[in-house]
């Protein structure tokens, strides 16, 4: 997958003086052990036009997410058009991960050689998810998120492998919508306003996209 950049500590700071998304804006913290997966559960709506999900604000660790519709093993996958192998690896800063469906949020969430070539969340990953409860599942680089997928047309969230030896704490998970989701799992740590605000900002000039009426 070609040489790893390193995640630029110096985005934190830039990010304090940055504007957040607007409208429902929600996030998780936890760890992904050793060769595990951290899971965080949420209930979409309808009416929403824009889902972004993001791991931008962890301080350490190589992340890779993917979607999947329902909860539990039998969940299955929500293909992300813009990775063709599964899941998300390095939309978001540096190593971290970002996923963009919908109209996308217009914040920009990943370098300026991601999503799309500007780092902006315009959606790249795929039209907006039907109302439902869904889940995000969190891993560690290289986490394969469509193991059984060839051959089959399913792939459920008891079949991820992830190949990676270490344990990443203090994961940071932002997801960005216009419709009111809501966490639905009691095994992650909502994060408090502040921090959602400074992940929201991360990247110093990160503004949020005026959409035309």
């Amino acid at each position: 997958m070609g040489m790893k950049r390193t995640f630029g500590a110096a985005l934190i700071g830039a990010a304090l003086a940055a504007a957040p998304a607007a409208a429902a804006t929600i996030g998780a913290t936890g760890t992904v052990p050793v060769g595990g997966i951290l899971t965080v559960q949420f209930t979409l709506p309808s009416g929403g036009t824009y889902l972004d999900i993001t791991t931008n604000g962890t301080p350490s660790g190589d992340t890779e997410i993917g979607l999947y519709a329902g909860t539990g093993p039998g969940a299955v996958y929500v293909p992300s058009s813009s990775n063709a192998s599964g899941g998300n690896d390095d939309d978001g800063f540096g190593v971290l991960s970002t996923l963009s469906y919908g109209v996308g949020s217009g914040v920009r969430l990943g370098d300026s050689s991601e999503l799309g070539g500007d780092g902006v969340a315009d959606g790249e990953d795929g039209p907006m998810p039907a109302a439902g409860t869904y889940t995000v599942a969190i891993g560690e680089f290289s986490t394969d998120f469509r193991r059984k997928l060839n051959g089959d047309p399913i792939s459920t969230l008891g079949e991820i492998d992830n190949f990676g030896s270490s344990e990443i704490t203090n994961v940071n998970l932002t997801i960005f919508s216009d419709a009111e989701i809501a966490l639905g799992d009691a095994a992650v740590v909502p994060l408090p306003a502040p921090a959602l605000l400074l992940i929201a900002g991360l990247g110093g000039l990160l503004v949020l996209r005026r959409r035309r009426a």
